[in-house]
């Protein structure tokens, strides 16, 4: 019965997906602009929540959770960032944080590129590239607006208070933390100890409910925002919405709780 309930979850958060897949399809204008870029962020995030849906249910249902997990948690930070792009309703607020964005891109490749110098000098000069192309970029936007952009983008946690009001989610992000370096506990909840011998556990699915619901929210609650910005019809906006509150309605059967990863009215 679990295993039914949870397929039927998986289902819903494929619906979640293909619906932002389906609304967004066509192109959007190329300029530079904070909502052009909040939107390919929430672009990448809707790809890794459709990649987390293929890992939940192969090579059979349930069996990759810590996968899934740390898909989840990088779902969850690019869906934060574009959300904390686009949530400004002024205009000039957007692109300071967009051109803090930039920075804050400039500065971790400027990381990677030093770090490959005396090794890979000819995939540090790719990255010395990449960085006086955005630099480029950010130099004539911010000239036009006569702004700054030295300053970089505020920390996740910090990005998470400032578009939800607290820091619930960036608790369950740090939960997908631990998936993504496979820390002890999370090992620990794979194997156990039997008879003087380690046995895989048996697929728990009511540890998903959780993740599930965080790779739905990702999209459903981040990203009409976004959408609206770049000119999606609200009744579309509306269609991902509904798919979210299907998907609620189903995950609360699998671990029979409610989370406050949900819809904002």
């Amino acid at each position: 019965m679990l295993n039914e309930s949870f397929l039927g979850c998986i289902d819903s958060l494929f619906e979640v997906a293909s619906t932002f897949r389906r609304v967004t399809t066509g192109t959007i204008e190329s300029a530079e602009s904070p909502d052009k870029y909040a939107f390919l962020l929430m672009d990448i995030a809707c790809r890794q929540i459709e990649a987390f849906a293929v890992v939940a249910t192969n090579p059979e249902p349930g069996l990759h959770f810590h996968a899934a997990g740390a898909i989840a948690r990088v779902a969850f930070e690019n869906a934060i960032t574009a959300f904390w792009i686009a949530k400004p309703n002024d205009v000039p607020e957007r692109e300071v944080r967009f051109l803090r964005w930039l920075r804050n891109e400039v500065m971790e490749l400027e990381n990677v590129k030093l770090k490959l110098a005396p090794h890979d000098p000819r995939q540090s000069e790719w990255y010395e590239r990449q960085i006086q192309a955005i630099e480029s970029n950010g130099n004539v936007y911010a000239k036009k607006r006569d702004m700054e952009w030295t300053k970089g983008k505020p920390t996740l946690r910090d990005m998470v208070i400032d578009v939800t009001g607290n820091d619930h989610a960036y608790c369950l992000y740090l939960t997908g933390c631990e998936f993504a370096h496979a820390r002890l506990t999370q090992i620990m909840q794979v194997w156990e100890g039997r008879d003087k011998f380690l046995r895989a556990k048996d697929i728990d699915f009511t540890s998903w409910a959780d993740i599930i619901r965080q790779a739905s929210w990702c999209l459903a609650v981040t990203a009409p925002q976004i959408l609206f910005r770049i000119g999606v019809p609200a009744e579309d906006i509306n269609e991902i919405t509904h798919a979210h509150r299907q998907l609620l309605l189903k995950v609360s059967v699998l671990d029979g709780s409610k989370s406050e990863f949900a819809c904002s009215d």
